[in-house]
């Protein structure tokens, strides 16, 4: 048997300092989620710091980088540049480890090879495209939890491709809407969370005293 591996990584060493970056970088994510309410809040952070701290990286050529650690975790949480693997298998591991259902999905968008996510909320899985969204200067929504009738620009890989073309199943329950619907909670005037279903909104209101709306 062969085992190959990148010498970048071929030292323990080499390995053992990256992987405990990778493990400082999460524990980052995890504290900034202790505080909120909702997965949708969860959500939403790691996204927004995600994008915030990782930039899209070209190859001189203009091309998508081909660098192996631009295409993996490696890029986003230690380098803080990536191609759309790297963004979308970095919010994966990111929601995963927060116990949010996040699958990594590739395909093809725009006429290119890309790679995006699917994430569980509530009961229905919605697209993310944090690659897309963040290719302007500021943060953009356009592929921020949407239904299937909003992605119509991303088609994905099948089951019945080979290689690098092949995609497991996917759930049948991802959301046919537009955008998800929000609901903003306000207690006392002050806004406390924000929640995808009106009843996850309901079981906070727990202050008799408080004024909700």
């Amino acid at each position: 048997m062969c085992v190959s591996i990148f010498d970048d990584y071929a030292l323990y060493e080499n390995r053992a300092n990256i992987n405990l970056e990778i493990e400082n970088k999460i524990d980052e994510y995890d504290e900034i989620c202790t505080s909120l309410a909702s997965n949708f809040e969860k959500i939403s952070a790691i996204r927004e710091k995600m994008c915030d701290e990782m930039y899209y990286l070209y190859a001189p050529d203009g091309t998508p980088s081909n660098e192996a650690w631009a295409h993996n975790i490696i890029g986003s949480l230690c380098a803080g540049e990536g191609v759309c693997d790297s963004y979308a298998r970095t919010f994966s591991l990111l929601l995963n480890y927060e116990g949010i259902d996040c699958l990594y999905v590739a395909g093809k968008s725009h006429n290119e090879n890309h790679a995006w996510n699917l994430v569980l909320i509530d009961d229905y899985y919605y697209w993310f495209d944090c690659t897309w969204d963040d290719s302007n200067s500021e943060l953009d929504d356009k592929y921020f939890a949407v239904g299937t009738y909003s992605f119509d620009d991303h088609t994905c890989d099948l089951p019945t491709g080979i290689g690098g073309s092949f995609l497991y199943a996917l759930p049948s329950n991802i959301s046919s809407d537009n955008y998800i619907k929000k609901y903003d909670l306000y207690k006392n005037g002050e806004e406390l969370c924000k929640f995808t279903a009106s009843q996850a909104a309901f079981d906070k209101m727990t202050d008799e005293n408080g004024s909700y709306k």
